[in-house]
């Protein structure tokens, strides 16, 4: 796996690389802060990422928030002598809560889980609106379109706005059943009712769940064909 951890603590952070060492773990990446957690982040991805609670710049609660949004599959682990934040820990979808000083084994347990749920996890990406960060699960959302810079995320409930450009979120979803059917838009196959046929070969999908129709390019609908096995 390829981990990040967020540690302060020199003792701390030299113990937690050797045993992840002695537990066959070697492409590990480390820093102190959150600003350097969330540059590092910028040009990398990290399956696992380790966070102190207390961090000289901010809260790791707060940076687990925006290293979701950085890295919507990476799986976060906090890392405390602090029992009182296990709460927020798992609403924010940590995968453990590590309280210092936590043995080898307590470790090798966290990374078995980690192992068995990559390549299971959907992307969940954090959004921040009014203030306040909200949680969509990719099975939640049933498009994805493109707008200037950012895309919108369509739930049942909402329009949510997500930071990434529709070429980023192209190559982050279509592991998981999205297809872009046009240089603007992404659907989620599961979330399909029907597909009609209208001018020029193009698609029209329909969704099961919401009174809207999306419209695919003719490019689209012919490379959605191809891949579908409509050759």
């Amino acid at each position: 796996m390829k981990i990040l951890i967020v540690e302060d603590e020199a003792l701390a952070l030299s113990r937690l690389k050797r045993l992840l060492n002695e537990l066959g773990e070697s492409d590990i990446a480390s820093v102190a802060d959150a600003k350097s957690a969330l540059e590092l982040m910028e040009n990398s991805f990290f399956e696992l990422v380790f966070l102190d609670i207390n961090l000289p710049d901010t809260l790791g609660t707060k940076l687990a928030y925006q290293a979701l949004e950085k890295n919507p599959n990476a799986f976060i682990v906090f890392q405390t002598a602090h029992e009182e934040y296990a709460l927020k820990a798992f609403e924010i979808g940590a995968i453990d809560y590590l309280l210092k000083p936590y043995s080898k084994d307590q470790l090798q347990n966290t990374l078995v889980r980690a192992s068995k749920a990559i390549g299971i996890k959907t992307p969940i990406f954090m959004i921040k609106e009014d203030g306040e960060y909200m949680m969509a699960d990719a099975k939640e959302i049933y498009y994805v379109k493109a707008e200037l810079s950012q895309t919108v995320l369509r739930t049942k409930e909402r329009f949510l706005y997500y930071a990434k450009k529709i070429s980023d979120m192209d190559e982050l979803l279509a592991p998981y059943g999205f297809f872009r059917i046009h240089r603007s838009y992404l659907v989620n196959s599961s979330k399909v009712k029907k597909i009609v046929t209208v001018e020029q070969s193009r698609l029209l999908f329909y969704f099961d769940g919401i009174n809207e129709s999306v419209e695919s390019s003719k490019d689209g609908a012919r490379l959605f064909r191809h891949h579908f096995g409509d050759k």
